[in-house]
C-alpha cells in the first residue's frame, strides 16, 4: 500500500506539469565569449504512463511478465528530469561529433623508460642501449629518471652516464646529489664515493659540486645501512676532503641521520606536549644534554673525554643517546644531573640505566 500510494502521488505531481515545455540554451563552453547563437533544446516529458505502473495500480499483471519491455518503456523518464537529461544528451553528441579524439603524443621519460625497462642490465648495456633513444636531456627529465628507478642503481647510473654524454647538457649539483642518493640507497657504496669525488673536481662558482646536502645525503645512507662509525668518518673528513664546513648546522645533520635511521629510538614519552611525531623528534633533538655533546664534538680533539653538567634530571631518552654516541663516537662522555655521575663508555653507562 505504501508503495502504490508512493506511485499515485508522484503521477498526481507530474501530470500536471507535462503541459509545460522548457527550454535550454546548450553552448559548447560556458565561459566563451563568442556571440554565435547556439541551438535550443526542446525536450518534451513522456506524454503517458509506462505500462508497468499502470498495470501495478490497476492491480493487472503486468504485461512485461511475458512479453519484452516496448520501447516507449524503456525512454520512459521521470517529467522532472526530462528536459535536463534531453539537455545532457544533446551535449554529449555535439561534443562527440565536433571533437576527434587525438591520440596522447609519447612524452621523453616514457621513451626513455622503454630502453630502461630491461631486466638483468649491467649500466654499461644500458649506456649502449640508450645510443638510439633520440630525446632532449635536461635536468628535469634526469631528476624523473632517477625518480623513478631509485631502486635500480644500474638503469639509472647508466642513463646518468649517457646524459653527460650528450651535446649541449651537463650535469648539475642536483642532478649529481640525485644519483648519489640512489647509489647510496641501493648500497652501491663505492660507486657513491667514486661520484663524490668526480664532484669534487668539477668547478661551481670557484668551489666543487660538492655540498653539506651532498654530504647529508650521504651520511644518511651510511647510517641507514647500519655504518655508524663509517658515517661518523664522512663527517670528520668533509671539510678537509671536501671542502665542506663541520659547523653546528652540518653536526646537526649527523645526528639527525644517526637518530632518524634505525640508529637511535627516540624515546617520545620525554615529550610532553600534544603536537605531532615528527615535532615531538625535533623538540627531542634540541634538548639541552644532546646540543652540548654535538657543541663538544666538533670543538674537541679525537679521543678527549666530554664533560657535560646539568641542574636537572636528565631524561631517558638524552640518556640512550649519550650511551649511543659515545660507541659512535669513541668518546667517553661524563654526564652529570641533578641526582649522580653518568659515567659513560662505550655505550653503556654506570648506572646501569638505573637512576
Amino acid at each position: 500500500m505504501l508503495t502504490k500510494l508512493r506511485i499515485s502521488k508522484l503521477v498526481s505531481y507530474t501530470i500536471p506539469r507535462r503541459i509545460f515545455q522548457r527550454r535550454f540554451l546548450v553552448t559548447n563552453n560556458a565561459f566563451s565569449n563568442t556571440e554565435e547563437e547556439s541551438p535550443v533544446v526542446v525536450a518534451a516529458e513522456s506524454p503517458e504512463l509506462p505500462s508497468w505502473i499502470k498495470d501495478f495500480l490497476s492491480n493487472k499483471p503486468s504485461s512485461s511478465s511475458t512479453s519484452l519491455v516496448s520501447e516507449d518503456d524503456e525512454d520512459f523518464v521521470i517529467p522532472s528530469l526530462a528536459n535536463w537529461v534531453e539537455s545532457q544528451k544533446f551535449s554529449s553528441e555535439q561534443v562527440s561529433e565536433g571533437n576527434v579524439v587525438k591520440k596522447k603524443p609519447v612524452e621523453d621519460i616514457d621513451k626513455v623508460c622503454e630502453f630502461l625497462n630491461k631486466k638483468d642490465a649491467s649500466h654499461l648495456d644500458v649506456v649502449k642501449e640508450l645510443s638510439g633513444c633520440n630525446v632532449v636531456v635536461t635536468e628535469s627529465l634526469v631528476l624523473q629518471v632517477l625518480r623513478r628507478f631509485s631502486n635500480v642503481w644500474n638503469q639509472a647510473y647508466g642513463f646518468f652516464i649517457w646524459a653527460n654524454s650528450q651535446t649541449g647538457y651537463t650535469h648539475s649539483a642536483k642532478s649529481y646529489n640525485a644519483m648519489v642518493d640512489v647509489l647510496g640507497k641501493c648500497r652501491s657504496f663505492d660507486l657513491m664515493w667514486e661520484l663524490v669525488d668526480e664532484m669534487k673536481k668539477k668547478k661551481s662558482d670557484e668551489s666543487g659540486l660538492v655540498t653539506l646536502d651532498t654530504m647529508s645525503k650521504v651520511m644518511r645512507r651510511l647510517a641507514k645501512s647500519g655504518k655508524y662509525s663509517e658515517a661518523v668518518d664522512a663527517f670528520l673528513g668533509m671539510e678537509m676532503s671536501y671542502g665542506v664546513k663541520t659547523d653546528t648546522i652540518a653536526m646537526n645533520s649527523l645526528m639527525d641521520a644517526l637518530v632518524k635511521e634505525n640508529s637511535h629510538v627516540p624515546d617520545l614519552s620525554n615529550a610532553l606536549m600534544d603536537v605531532d611525531e615528527k615535532e615531538k623528534i625535533f623538540m627531542l633533538s634540541r634538548h639541552s644534554e644532546k646540543l652540548a655533546m654535538a657543541f663538544g664534538l666538533i670543538s674537541s680533539d679525537k679521543g678527549t673525554t666530554i664533560r657535560i653538567v646539568k641542574n636537572l634530571r636528565v631524561c631517558s631518552d638524552c640518556h640512550s643517546f649519550a650511551k649511543f654516541a659515545s660507541k659512535v663516537y669513541k668518546r667517553e662522555i661524563i654526564l652529570r644531573d641533578n641526582n649522580r655521575f653518568h659515567f659513560i663508555h662505550q655505550g653503556k653507562c654506570s648506572c646501569g640505566d638505573f637512576w
